[in-house]
């Protein structure tokens, strides 16, 4: 090599010129950081001085039957334990059953660093309702080529028989190969803790609204059971149709229990890449208070390909809360999950005292909690009652703990109001509420992935290239999580589903009036089959193609500047966007400006 220039542009690699052989190359960024990449070992690669931990120096057999759970983590302390950096090492092709864990837990990684588990593609077979791993107070650890499933499952599924919307119960049968659960023959007793609910469908990946059930009881026939829903569930027996109509449905004791079964807390630098997740008996990965980069790479929840088993897990599967590093995906696909595949926030807390103008006592209102606030975040300070109003924004001086609480001076007395003053009757709209800007997974980033769920995004956050069949709300529910939604952007990507921006379904408030909360938001280069509904917004549309009915149109109300450039419809530039534009409450057309735009930037 003759010549080599690299140079560090915003902490990125790039390169003026160099020359191999006879071949000259010039590269911007985007190439430098190839190279880059190869002439580094990546995450998950071996590096030169790294000591190797195998699973089976320890005695684990991988035959799927025979439990390893003791030598695993009798290997992983191992890694834990000596010197760094350190790998364990499962064997490619094998299949270790966990029966036994520790605190519910088949792996923990704790106060750990510069360690690697390298799966080399083996499975980890798990028996709800335990978790499969929990990251907490480390530093650079790699999670790299495991899939997971649980036996038995944490859910079966069947076929409606039968409906009685006289008794108000239905029956299904299981289908061969899934379990039948024990069920009751009372046909009072109230089951509906054990149940929580059922999801129908008539063909994959296409689920209707859920069956809250009530009780669940012994039917007669072969792998029968008599289901009774709640008396407000969203789906009743009339709705389904018996032989059309299949169910997927909890066993007890496995299924929507045992929380998430990833769990990545408080960590600096954390990468997550080719997993594959066939079943989990609740949540799956929860991320929360990072401090450091955590990133996932080619990461997969899916019903087992293969099977006929129609869901993954019940909740959500990416549960990313009050980090202070952005999150980032490349590569994801998501199908078969009931909740959301994608939600990002940050908690609210509440303005519980306020003994002098700039000093406040901040107190958590969720079980979550709040993160550890410090001197120089950045607060976003909002009233909910009695109107909807960003009091603004201001900075920590100084913070001190009191308990779960925290006591805080900041830099600006802005006008808040103590819930000690406030809060006697509604709580959940009572007293000012902050939330830490700097703590919320902020410019956090989703690529390339295909995502048959919903997606909620508060936080500050891009969704680019990627397929998404589902609800995506850009919201915030005042009460308990936010931020305001600001600068979020999506681009170069499929939308189909619902597209809802301003408050979330989960809240009682609306944004039709009062101070439009949700800003900057940008909708670019689409292909956008949506029904699009904002509130208290402000949003582009730019180069975004429209693949509508003629008669459906953006539906709008309290929102403004909206500016819209070049949207298509059928590959035809439609030459009157505002004629596709529903003008709601507190709006009116002249907040809407279009636009042309050229080399990359809007034109007004």
């Amino acid at each position: 090599m003759r010549v080599l220039h690299i140079f560090s542009v915003e902490g990125q690699v790039s390169c003026l010129k160099f020359s191999l052989g006879w071949m000259s190359f010039y590269c911007g960024i985007a190439a430098t950081v190839l190279f880059a990449q190869t002439a580094f070992a990546g995450p998950c690669d071996s590096a030169k001085n790294e000591r190797k931990v195998s699973v089976r120096e320890y005695h684990a057999v991988g035959d799927g039957k025979t439990d390893d759970g003791p030598a695993i983590r009798a290997a992983l302390k191992a890694v834990i334990d000596g010197p760094k950096p350190a790998a364990l090492e499962f064997e490619q092709g094998k299949t270790y059953r966990v029966s036994t864990f520790e605190n519910t837990y088949a792996l923990r990684v704790l106060n750990a660093q510069k360690i690697k588990l390298r799966g080399n593609g083996a499975e980890l077979l798990l028996l709800p309702p335990n978790k499969v791993l929990r990251v907490e107070g480390s530093s650079d650890v790699s999670v790299c080529g495991l899939t997971v499933d649980y036996s038995p499952l944490p859910f079966t599924q069947g076929v409606v028989v039968s409906t009685s919307p006289e008794t108000g119960t239905f029956e299904i049968e299981i289908d061969e190969g899934f379990d039948v659960p024990e069920a009751d023959s009372s046909s009072v007793h109230d089951n509906r803790e054990v149940w929580e609910f059922a999801m129908p469908y008539k063909r994959a990946k296409a689920f209707e609204k859920r069956v809250d059930i009530r009780s669940v009881h012994a039917a007669s026939g072969n792998r029968r059971i008599r289901i009774t829903p709640t008396e407000d569930s969203p789906t009743r027996p009339e709705n389904l149709v018996p032989k059309e109509t299949h169910l997927v449905m909890t066993m007890p004791g496995r299924g929507q229990k045992g929380n998430f079964a990833f769990q990545l807390v408080k960590n600096e630098r954390v990468h997550v890449e080719g997993i594959r997740v066939y079943a989990v008996p609740q949540y799956t990965f929860y991320v929360a208070d990072n401090h450091g980069a955590v990133k996932f790479v080619d990461v997969e929840e899916r019903p087992r390909p293969g099977t006929t088993r129609a869901m993954a897990g019940w909740r959500d599967v990416f549960h990313v809360k009050d980090n202070r590093t952005p999150i980032q995906w490349d590569g994801c696909y998501i199908e078969g999950a009931f909740d959301d595949a994608f939600n990002l926030s940050a908690m609210y807390q509440l303005v519980a005292e306020k003994p002098e103008p700039k000093k406040w006592t901040l107190r958590d209102l969720g079980k979550d909690g709040a993160p550890i606030y410090k001197s120089g975040d950045r607060l976003q300070v909002i009233d909910i009652s009695p109107e909807r109003k960003l009091l603004g924004e201001t900075t920590i001086t100084s913070v001190s703990q009191n308990g779960a609480d925290s006591i805080i001076t900041v830099a600006d007395a802005l006008p808040v109001k103590a819930g000690q003053e406030t809060c006697n009757e509604d709580k959940q709209a009572c007293g000012s509420r902050v939330v830490n800007l700097d703590a919320a997974n902020q410019g956090s980033l989703i690529r390339n992935c295909t995502i048959y769920g919903s997606v909620r995004l508060r936080s500050k956050t891009t969704l680019a290239q990627s397929k998404l069949d589902g609800v995506l709300q850009i919201a915030s529910t005042p009460a308990k999580e936010g931020p305001s939604p600001r600068d979020v952007v999506i681009k170069d990507s499929e939308l189909s589903g619902n597209i809802r921006i301003g408050s979330d379904v989960n809240t009682k408030q609306n944004w039709s009036s009062g101070e439009r909360w949700a800003q900057n938001i940008v909708f670019q280069n689409n292909k956008i089959e949506s029904v699009f509904r904002a509130e208290g917004a402000s949003f582009s549309l730019f180069g975004n193609e429209i693949v509508w009915p003629e008669e459906r149109k953006f539906e709008l109300k309290n929102c403004g500047q909206i500016y819209v450039g070049v949207l298509t419809s059928k590959g035809r530039k439609i030459i009157n966007p505002v004629e596709r534009v529903s003008i709601g409450e507190n709006m009116s057309v002249k907040e809407i400006t279009t636009n042309e735009i050229k080399k990359g930037k809007r034109v007004r």
